[in-house]
């Protein structure tokens, strides 16, 4: 519909280009021929001249034969030219060109060659050749007139064309817009919809108006989104199932090797405690991976307590570092602390939980003997804590995925990083929590570089403090 007016603006054009092309192509080939013709009329009035002068001079018979036959040419081409002549004042010269013509040559035909009246008559031909030489010029003037007549016309089909343009062209951008507004509300709330369902926000239903297609595709989001609640629902319910199977029988081994490591059961000799060391470290390693599940599985649904407090962030951080000081001290990594006094209003058991995770990534990624630096920063109304390390950072995989759940990116060079690749995600999932942002860090100077910023100030959270 929005292209219809163009359609006919451009066949109007069309057409007027075709009846101007045609009027040109007759106009051109008529003045040719009437002008071809009026020359042959001359030069045919030239030739009867010359006979009838020779005629009247040598007295042949053959002479005057050509006369005749040159005669009855120049009838066939005055009636050709009076014809192909338009102009009603041309026709009447031709008119009388011929009746004269034909008095003359009944005037040859009757006196005998050489007599006074003959020669008489062949004078009469001067006038004739002066009539034929001004049809010559009005048809050679005839192009110029026909040139005006195109000109004219070229500029009236310009004028209906713009006539066209400006009467048809805003009818299309009217109907372009009117449509535009139609269809971009429901593409828009298609958008919305889709980034609602990449935000993880299926609580809202998904409503599209608009063309009838259109809605259809909403309703099918609409289902999709359901889906995706019911699935989120098995996922939660799995998760916290499989974990609380897990810490059960984990309670106990934990329990079991701490005894035995601890010789409360009696002494053990060097390999029963290296055995039991194992044990130990396995366990706190398998506690710590059913803990990332719950976390993530709790962390992804956006369900769970939080208690809101005020949280002495830089005591928060250097808590964090001494625990990961066994780490960092097997890998000999020079650790550089720099702490501004922050106080935030946040979940400190979720806030530890965001550090730790960056400390972890850190330490499992630098190198032996690199360094890892951690700042924290309060700006006028933000928090920001920078976590740097000195391995070989993100790639640009790495980068666009490094938040996904499960993933994993490349391995280290100094060795394979144990874990279950929720670290970063669960980060994510509590920063964005606390109406927080977390990013990688481009910076050709350093390693891996993420940055967590907080808001400061009061926040209202998705769920209420406990």
């Amino acid at each position: 519909m929005v292209a219809t007016p163009l359609v006919m603006a451009l066949i109007n054009g069309v057409s007027y280009v075709e009846d101007m092309a045609d009027h040109s192509q007759q106009a051109v080939r008529q003045v040719v021929r009437m002008t071809q013709t009026s020359r042959m009329l001359v030069e045919q009035l030239r030739a009867m001249e010359r006979n009838a002068r020779q005629y009247q001079v040598v007295e042949n018979q053959a002479l005057y034969d050509v006369y005749v036959s040159t005669h009855r040419q120049f009838q066939q081409t005055q009636a050709l030219l009076h014809e192909l002549q338009p102009d009603p004042a041309q026709q009447r010269r031709l008119e009388t060109l011929a009746e004269r013509e034909q008095l003359l040559f009944q005037q040859i035909e009757t006196h005998q060659p050489g007599s006074d009246q003959g020669r008489q008559a062949v004078l009469e031909f001067v006038s004739l050749s002066n009539l034929a030489q001004e049809i010559l010029a009005a048809s050679n003037d005839l192009v110029g007139r026909e040139e005006v007549l195109m000109e004219a016309k070229a500029e009236k089909a310009r004028q209906d064309l713009l006539l066209n343009v400006m009467g048809l062209g805003p009818a299309a951008l009217f109907l372009a817009v009117i449509f535009t507004i139609l269809i971009a509300k429901p593409i828009r709330q298609l958008a919305q919809a889709i980034r609602q369902l990449g935000d993880g926000q299926f609580t809202q239903p998904i409503a599209v108006s608009g063309p009838k297609d259109l809605a259809s595709l909403g309703e099918r989001l609409d289902w999709l989104r359901l889906r995706l609640v019911a699935l989120e629902q098995e996922k939660s319910k799995f998760l916290q199932q499989v974990s609380h199977d897990l810490k059960t029988p984990l309670t106990a081994i934990r329990e079991g090797s701490e005894l035995l490591v601890g010789e409360v059961v009696g002494p053990l000799t060097p390999d029963q405690e290296e055995v039991a060391v194992i044990m130990r470290n396995n366990g706190i390693r398998l506690q710590r991976l059913i803990d990332d599940l719950l976390n993530f599985s709790l962390a992804s649904s956006r369900q769970g307590l939080y208690l809101v407090q005020q949280v002495e962030m830089d005591q928060l951080v250097k808590t964090v570092l001494t625990d990961h000081g066994p780490a960092i001290k097997s890998k000999r990594i020079n650790l550089e602390i720099d702490l501004a006094q922050v106080f935030f209003a946040g979940d400190k058991q979720k806030l530890a939980t965001v550090v730790d995770n960056l400390i972890l990534n850190a330490v499992n990624y630098c190198p032996p003997q690199g360094c890892i630096r951690v700042e924290l920063q309060q700006l006028a109304d933000k928090v920001v804590l920078n976590v740097i390390d000195s391995g070989q950072g993100f790639n640009e995989s790495d980068k666009a995925r490094v938040f996904e759940a499960f993933y994993q990116g490349r391995e280290s060079p100094h060795g394979h990083v144990k874990g279950t690749g929720l670290g970063l995600s669960i980060a994510q999932e509590y920063v964005f929590t606390h109406k927080g942002t977390i990013e990688v860090i481009e910076d050709e100077a350093t390693g891996g570089y993420v940055r967590v910023t907080l808001p400061a100030g009061t926040i209202e959270y998705n769920v209420k403090a406990s």
